[in-house]
């Protein structure tokens, strides 16, 4: 008897497994399509980011930047988490919404090009981030940052 339930059990599994292994190639196509598309977008921002260096006055520069994104600007608080990397830096920010409550800090990261030009400015996780995939490569990036090694 137990023998019996043991062979339908590994009869089920293996129907279940040929299942899940047997996907549209169309769609796998895709996946891998943009697999190698976010890679060299990733390429590119940490070509951007170990290139670039960041200008003397960066902090007034992000903050200005930073300013004309939140809805309260008056009341942000601004903090750079660790020294800047190329041209990357990071830190958190934390600012009121429309109810007047501040919302708690988030982290930011800022990407200067070689020109010592701010070409990206993301809140992560804020109201602020746009979803995109770009946006996804400027936060691994970041998680890097906040790791310590860029």
């Amino acid at each position: 008897m137990q023998m019996k339930v043991c062979l339908a059990f590994s009869m089920a599994m293996s129907v279940v497994l040929f299942a899940c292994s047997s996907e549209d190639p169309t769609a796998k196509a895709e996946m891998q399509r943009r697999s190698a598309e976010l890679d060299q977008q990733k390429a590119v921002l940490k070509k951007t980011v170990h290139d670039g260096s960041v200008p003397a006055d960066y902090k007034t520069e992000i903050d200005r930047a930073l300013a004309s994104t939140l809805l309260d600007a008056d009341s942000r608080k601004v903090e750079f988490t660790v020294n800047p990397y190329g041209g990357l830096v990071c830190g958190r920010v934390n600012a009121k919404n429309t109810f007047g409550g501040y919302t708690g800090y988030k982290q930011f990261i800022a990407i200067f090009d070689s020109s010592k030009t701010l070409t990206r400015l993301q809140i992560v996780g804020g109201e602020e981030s746009t979803g995109d995939q770009d946006s996804f490569n400027v936060l691994m990036i970041g998680f890097d940052c906040i790791r310590g090694h860029a």
